[in-house]
This record gives structure tokens, sequence and C-alpha cells, in this order.
């Protein structure tokens, strides 16, 4: 526990030590294997959380990524006609890189949330992520494609309990946006004979589509 509480302090305090962020994502995941990890588990998530929300309006906003992946394809071309890149180069690089990483997180706390094997206060807290970073990623909107993405994993999920259920039901469907998407996203997934439609986590584009949030 000290070691993860040491990761997270320095992955929160210099960017130095960046590559904190993948060590502590894999701590996290090995919460899927054995059941005994879950508190360190869960000083990871609190960290990572910490880590990348305020990355969400900055480097990890939805505009300055797409600007970044834009601009490595057109930097790539210009390289391969021999032309010599710029100096932006790196810093598109790191936040590509950044992206990769929330992604990964995202899809990690999805498994987690429908997953028997870690706590169940882990499991609360995923979900918790989830919702957090939904709200976040685009500020003062809501980010359907991860909660879709959620609602698929609970429906297609063979160990969902009522662990999640006590929860979600309570704390969330007080929100007209999270009970419309939720109902429309189940409605969608009977519909559809299409499992994996919110498996992947593409970036996000400016007409993605979002929600303004309702308290």
């Amino acid at each position: 526990m000290d070691r993860v509480k040491t990761l997270g302090q320095e992955l929160l305090t210099s960017r130095a030590h960046v590559n904190n962020a993948p060590i502590l994502i894999s701590l996290l995941s090995s919460c899927l294997k054995n059941e005994t990890h879950s508190d360190q588990g869960l000083e990871a998530l609190i960290t990572l959380q910490a880590f990348f929300l305020p990355l969400l309006r900055t480097k990890l906003a939805t505009s300055a990524v797409k600007e970044a992946s834009q601009r490595l394809k057109k930097k790539r071309k210009r390289i391969e006609g021999g032309e010599n890149d710029d100096g932006e180069k790196a810093e598109d690089i790191y936040r590509n890189w950044l992206w990769s990483k929330y992604r990964e997180l995202l899809r990690l706390l999805r498994e987690i949330v429908v997953s028997s094997v870690p706590s169940p206060t882990l499991r609360v807290a995923a979900m918790d992520s989830l919702m957090e970073f939904a709200r976040q990623q685009k500020q003062g909107k809501f980010q359907t494609k991860i909660y879709l993405r959620l609602i698929s994993s609970l429906v297609h999920s063979k160990a969902i309990d009522d662990v999640i259920l006590t929860v979600l039901l309570p704390k969330y469907f007080k929100y007209k946006d999270v009970r419309y998407f939720s109902y429309s996203g189940l409605a969608e997934l009977v519909s559809s004979s299409s499992s994996g439609k919110y498996k992947d986590e593409d970036i996000s584009s400016d007409n993605e589509e979002t929600h303004t949030s309702k308290s």
C-alpha cells in the first residue's frame, strides 16, 4: 500500500513521473484476478481519477486531442515526404499517449464494475468514477458514450448483481438525463444484435453526442 501511495503522490506532483500512470492502471487491473488487491486498487483508482479529471479540461479536452491527432497524421506525411519535423510533435505524442491511457482506464473500470472478483467497495467506486468522467469529459454536458458503454457492459455481464444496481438506481436515476439515456440505450441494445457497439473508446469528435446535464 505504501508503494501505491508513493506512486500516486509522485504522479500528482510531477510530470517527470507520468509513467506511474500505467503502473497504477496495472495495479488496479490486478483486482480483477484477486480480491485481496482491492484496497491497493482503490488507492490507485483515487489517484488516477485525481490525475485524469483536471486533464480533461486541458490536454485531454476533446478538441485538443482531435487537433493533436490530426497534426500527427500530417507530420507523418511530411516526414515521409522528406520534410523536417517541428518541435510540437513531442507534445502531440504525449497528448495522444495520455488519451490512450485514459481510454484504457475507462475500459478497465467497466470490467471492474461487472466483475464479481473485486470488493463491492471497489466496484462501486469504479462506477462512481465512470459517472464522474461522463460528467466531466465535456464540461457542462453528459458524455453519453461513456455511460452507454457502461450500460452495454451491465446488460451483457453474467456476473452483475445487486451491488451495482442498488447504487445505480437511487443515486443516479434521480437525474433526468441518466434516466433518458438508460432507457434509450437499453432500447437500442434490445433492438440490435451487435453486442460490441460501445466497446471501443474512439477519439471523440466535436459533434459527438452529448447532453446538457440536468440536476
